[in-house]
């Protein structure tokens, strides 16, 4: 769904698209080796999932290894660059590149949405096409209900940020086009859309 990047799963680290600054997030620090054939992630403290279960390396590298198993849901190529991924302990990710590799910092700590081992590896078949009824992420929002229409979003009580989530909802509803969506926009009956709008400076 809509929003479920960033609202409900979240990344390692924070990279700004505009000025490319990196702020931690689920990573509290990283260290890309000097011949940037590693890269090496240290996990913030006190982060659950909205279950309330602890979120551990053990859950980055379970993310990291399904993406590996599966080019379904590999969509920002880590595959190519990742060789080995390990967990010296439970705050700690050890990632081996296959080459050196910068830019594993942005598509890795910044592009990967982390996922919860203990609910997904009874995922079967292709993870790709597999429907959560019930997601269960680190980030601000639970989904609150689910209609074909509309989804809404609650604030998830045991996020690590507490106060930073600005509103108690966040609904996300279903159009049939573009067209109707950025109609939608234009009239302030949305906040916001992903869509991509040509002629944005002069229609706004």
């Amino acid at each position: 769904i809509s929003g479920t990047q960033g609202l409900i799963y979240e990344t390692l680290l924070n990279v700004n698209r505009l000025d490319g600054t990196i702020k931690p997030w689920l990573a509290s620090s990283y260290d890309l080796a000097s011949d940037a054939k590693s890269i090496t992630f240290h996990l913030r403290q006190g982060v659950t999932w909205s279950d309330g279960q602890p979120f551990t390396s053990d859950d980055v590298v379970f993310t990291l290894k399904l993406i590996q198993k599966n080019p379904s849901i590999d969509l920002t190529g880590i595959d190519a660059a990742v060789s080995d991924v390990s967990a010296p302990d439970a705050s700690t990710i050890l990632v081996t590149l296959s080459k050196p590799f910068n830019p594993i910092v942005w598509i890795l700590g910044g592009q990967v949405f982390m996922l919860p081992k203990h609910t997904w590896s009874g995922v079967k078949g292709d993870p790709s096409q597999y429907a959560d009824a019930n997601p269960v992420g680190t980030g601000p929002y639970i989904v609150k209900s689910f209609t074909p229409q509309l989804v809404v979003l609650a604030k998830n009580p045991t996020f690590w940020q507490p106060g930073k989530e600005q509103v108690d909802e966040v609904k996300i509803p279903a159009y049939s086009s573009n067209d109707s969506a950025q109609l939608a926009l234009q009239n302030g009956d949305i906040d916001w859309t992903n869509l991509f709008i040509p002629d944005l400076d002069r229609i706004y």
